[in-house]
């Protein structure tokens, strides 16, 4: 058999451009993460689907629409949400049937979770919320560091994180951790405006 291309499919959610320095930043060096994106592709004008992570996730697996693939919320126990359908056809199941063994690690919340070999996946939400709704995944999972180095140096900043962010509270509380972001090119093709309308 042929040697095929490896597949690496990195997605995060609510990351800025400007935390990679692949992107243009000079704050945060990304080495790793640099490399990876000079030998693949980039996207780097791609839109989310929908606003929310777990139907966005829906979007990329399926290669379709919220409204085509029907998951429209975050799923969880709580509110009893149903999962992918079972119709639906993922892109790992794809890659399966092509001879791929395929594989998942940190958070995918699609229950149920289908098309991977293998997957070390984080429970819950994070550790806060794994704490909220009693179950137990053991010792904390990455990320509860941050939540507690930033409630160190901004206290209440964890529990504004996820209140409503058009509030004038976050944006106020927000401005001082804003980072600038890689400047862009404003010029545009414009319509010539000598054209008369017909």
């Amino acid at each position: 058999m042929a040697d095929r291309p490896n597949i690496l499919l990195i997605t995060t959610d609510q990351q800025r451009p400007d935390t990679l320095s692949a992107c243009g930043t000079s704050v945060v060096q990304t080495p790793h993460l640099d490399r990876l994106a000079g030998e693949g592709v980039r996207f780097s004008r791609a839109y989310v689907q929908n606003t929310v992570c777990i139907p966005s996730r829906a979007c990329i697996q399926t290669g379709r629409y919220t409204h085509q693939h029907g998951v429209r919320y975050m799923e969880s126990e709580i509110d009893r949400t149903p999962g992918l359908p079972a119709h639906e056809v993922t892109f790992m199941e794809r890659l399966q049937a092509a001879g791929y063994t395929t594989g998942a690690t940190g958070k995918i919340h699609m229950m149920p979770e289908r098309g991977f070999d293998w997957m070390e996946i984080v429970g819950g939400k994070g550790a806060r919320w794994t704490q909220t709704t009693g179950q137990d995944i053991g010792p904390a999972p990455l990320g509860a560091q941050y939540a507690a180095w930033l409630e160190a140096r901004h206290p209440g900043g964890y529990e504004l994180m996820h209140r409503q962010r058009r509030d004038p509270e976050y944006k106020r509380n927000h401005a001082s951790w804003s980072m600038s972001c890689p400047s862009r090119s404003t010029s545009r093709p414009t319509s010539s405006s000598s054209r008369s309308p017909s």
